[in-house]
């Protein structure tokens, strides 16, 4: 399921339970779900109108002391009008910046991010029924990813077969 990427992504991150992570109001369930699984404390920001990207202006207003991550959002291959100032902010306050490429794939030619996740459904850009992976683009994470991967289990073969045969 796709929310074992931002899961996962979330896990090499974490640091305690009063960290925040901002996320837009128009985002998919499965995200939410991925940062309760994950203990973290969810902050909405709102969006732009033509893109449905963060809105810098009330993202600005909702980082805190405790916010370690935004996730931005590309939608139907939409990225936010104000991308670059939301990197540039992110990097200026420690924050680190996790891209949701579920309903597109990655925008730029620039590798801004520290991490990207992105879905493989039946219904997403590039499809292989259920799958899902997460790109590190931060080295500080790459010991606590190993971590991770080592508790990732092997797909049952009759699933990866069954996946591999979806017509």
């Amino acid at each position: 399921c796709w929310r074992n990427a931002i899961n996962s992504a979330l896990n090499i991150i974490w640091i305690s339970n009063k960290d925040e992570i901002i996320v837009s109001w128009y985002t998919c369930s499965v995200v939410v779900n991925a940062v309760i699984k994950s203990w973290w404390k969810i902050v909405y920001s709102d969006i732009e109108n033509d893109t449905l990207g963060l809105d810098i202006d009330d993202l600005k207003n909702k980082i805190t002391k405790n916010t370690k991550v935004i996730i931005i959002q590309h939608t139907f291959w939409k990225q936010a009008n104000n991308y670059d100032e939301i990197i540039k902010l992110a990097k200026k306050k420690k924050i680190l910046v996790i891209e949701d490429c579920a309903h597109s794939l990655w925008n730029n030619i620039e590798i801004k991010w520290d991490f990207a996740v992105f879905s493989t459904g039946r219904d997403k850009v590039i499809s292989s029924v259920t799958w899902w992976y997460l790109l590190i683009n931060n080295k500080n994470y790459f010991s606590n990813a190993d971590k991770i991967i080592t508790k990732l289990s092997t797909p049952n073969p009759l699933l990866v077969y069954r996946n591999l045969n979806y017509n």
